[in-house]
């Protein structure tokens, strides 16, 4: 599923028109574009965390310590690939750019920009759009009906996903991979 597709489930759960491919290239890109393109991220991130998905996250091959920085002990450059910080070592850690602070020593995961569409199944990118329509309600559809709307689809989706997943993984043997 394409940037694209998501970014406009997104905006259909929140009651707003669909993109068209040049709305995403443009050099000024408007509010719309510029709210999911903030919250893109964040969205990735959360669905990521919901349940262990082999196909997305890796550990990042970080730089060479660059010293303490913004609070933390520690800075490494994240690789250029890194969409989304999704763990590293350490009581905190926040990413800056393209820079992970962390009180940690060297060891972080994260998710790749470069993956494989076919690899991802849609029920991921699925939880990502209603995750992105949630954080992106707020400046798209400030009707706090429709933000919790979204926000129990949300949850319900998540579920159904968790149920249909650990159903899969316990038929095939493995051990729930679920924190």
């Amino acid at each position: 599923m394409e940037k694209l597709e998501i970014y406009n489930k997104a905006l259909d759960l929140c009651g707003q028109q669909p993109l068209e491919a040049e709305d995403l290239e443009k050099e000024e890109k408007d509010q719309t574009v510029k709210t999911l393109d903030t919250w893109y991220p964040t969205a990735l991130r959360k669905a990521s965390r919901e349940l262990s998905w082999p196909f997305l996250e890796v550990q990042l091959q970080l730089g060479e310590d660059e010293g303490a920085g913004h609070g933390y002990e520690h800075s490494y450059p994240c690789p250029d690939d890194t969409e989304a910080l999704t763990w590293a070592q350490g009581d905190e850690y926040q990413r800056i750019g393209n820079k992970l602070f962390t009180n940690g020593e060297g060891e972080a995961w994260g998710i790749r920009k470069d993956i494989m569409p076919d690899s991802v199944p849609d029920d991921f990118y699925d939880l990502v759009a209603i995750a992105l329509a949630y954080y992106a309600s707020v400046r798209l559809s400030p009707d706090t009906n429709t933000r919790n709307a979204i926000y129990y689809l949300y949850q319900d989706r998540r579920d159904e996903l968790m149920d249909h997943y650990l159903q899969a993984e316990r038929r095939h043997g493995y051990q729930d991979s679920i924190c």
